[in-house]
């Protein structure tokens, strides 16, 4: 039997590229530990045990004794220590800090929370060999101003869309296009348009942009049609005509849908791959059905020299994510996140892509986080993963061992430095 950890120990001396965060890597203390530890989506978990009319507000409450919160807090999380997120969370935690989810643990952190420099960042991106990731940081346009500095080397960014067509009144119309090109009068949708681009101009001369994401699944189903540009162009008018107007939901899908497509052109223009939220949602009261990755089979089947980078697994349709992984050159397979969602579908997932696809068309690792000590543990969780898929593909006789370390190669570093472009 080949053994998982001794593969995993292998998977902590290689570089890793990092496909999807949420912050700039800027690490500093906070006042309250609960701000450390209710940064990560064990968020969700702990919101779902407290129940109905439980909430972790208390927790941020300073005015409440520490000991206290963290009753509370070790209350819930017993409830929901088995869980994938809560796995994540511990090693983390252990790994960043040395400390357990226990009383004592806690009061550690908060008695060394001081600690949490820009030295404690950079020692946990060096120590995990982490060399890039692509960060979605929702406003781009700090990034884009002339100086802003403030993001740590490691940070690579996504132009985030789903501002860009999914508004449905004059004035949000008006906001963002001025941001996108500083001084445009937006009158028309001709006019919108050539403002997208001129943004995604800035943003490719900039050379710290990589890829475009859309994370519409939150807002809407990922299902584009293809109106033509009149049917869009008679809402755009509609809505810059009337100031107080506000199109509903239904009524600005034309506009909504129209606009992908045209980020769908810029990033061929561009060449920037396209990273699309499926699968699924952060937090409670979601509806995951309208994220499944097969509602973008004809985007992708229409822009076929885009490449599509399809998050998070998925989850949980796994059959749909593998037939497009197989079916389309354009598509890469992308685990970020899925690892802590469900770490069981992660492994199975990663031994059904090696016996159906090509393993070119993989990323292994995003964190989704935002904080490092997230990012850290989400990556310690991912490489286990793998590292349990290979070795089990190894015992089956599927694979050998100098073709597993290979795969996790490409996975971990190769294949996301050469759909980003790093050239590192």
């Amino acid at each position: 039997m080949k053994d998982w950890r001794e593969f995993k120990n292998y998977l902590e001396t290689r570089q890793v590229i990092d496909t999807h965060e949420h912050f700039m890597g800027i690490t500093k203390p906070e006042d309250n530990i609960f701000s450390i530890l209710l940064q990560w989506y064990v968020n969700s978990d702990l919101e779902n045990a407290a129940g109905k009319g439980g909430s972790l507000k208390i927790l941020m409450d300073e005015k409440i004794a520490l000991d206290t919160r963290i009753e509370i807090f070790l209350k819930y999380f017993e409830q929901i220590k088995f869980t994938g997120y809560a796995d994540s969370f511990i090693r983390g935690m252990n790994i960043s800090w040395g400390i357990d989810i226990t009383s004592e643990g806690l009061c550690a952190l908060n008695d060394r929370k001081n600690e949490r420099t820009k030295k404690f960042h950079d020692d946990l991106i060096d120590n995990a060999r982490i060399k890039a990731g692509i960060c979605d940081v929702f406003d781009i346009f700090d990034i884009l101003n002339e100086g802003f500095t403030d993001y740590a080397d490691w940070c690579r960014f996504a132009i985030s869309t789903p501002s860009w067509h999914n508004n449905k009144n004059k004035e949000d119309i008006r906001n963002i296009a001025d941001k996108m090109s500083k001084g445009s009068d937006v009158t028309s949708l001709n006019d919108y348009e050539e403002a997208m681009d001129s943004c995604v101009k800035r943003c490719v001369e900039n050379g710290k942009f990589a890829a475009f994401k859309n994370q519409s699944a939150y807002e809407r189903k990922i299902d584009f049609k293809n109106p033509t540009k009149n049917e869009a162009e008679t809402v755009f008018n509609k809505i810059m005509s009337n100031p107080r107007y506000t199109a509903s939901s239904d009524e600005v899908l034309p506009l909504s849908d129209y606009l992908y497509h045209t980020i769908c052109r810029l990033a061929e223009k561009y060449d920037l791959p396209f990273q699309n939220h499926t699968g699924h949602l952060a937090g409670l009261y979601n509806n995951v059905t309208g994220a499944n990755a097969a509602h973008l089979t004809s985007i992708i089947e229409m822009y076929q020299n885009v490449t599509f980078d399809l998050f998070h697994g998925n989850w949980p349709y796994m059959g749909d994510y593998l037939f497009l992984g197989k079916n389309y050159p354009n598509v890469t397979l992308d685990l970020c996140w899925l690892h802590t969602i469900d770490p069981d579908y992660a492994i199975e997932l990663v031994r059904r892509i090696i016996l159906t696809m090509p393993t070119t068309h993989v990323m292994a690792y995003g964190g989704d986080t935002g904080a490092v000590e997230h990012q850290i543990g989400a990556l310690d969780q991912a490489r286990e993963n793998v590292a349990r898929a290979l070795c089990s593909l190894i015992d089956d006789g599927k694979i050998d061992e100098d073709s597993a370390k290979k795969i996790a190669d490409d996975w971990f570093f190769n294949n996301p430095n050469r759909v980003f472009k790093l050239g590192l």
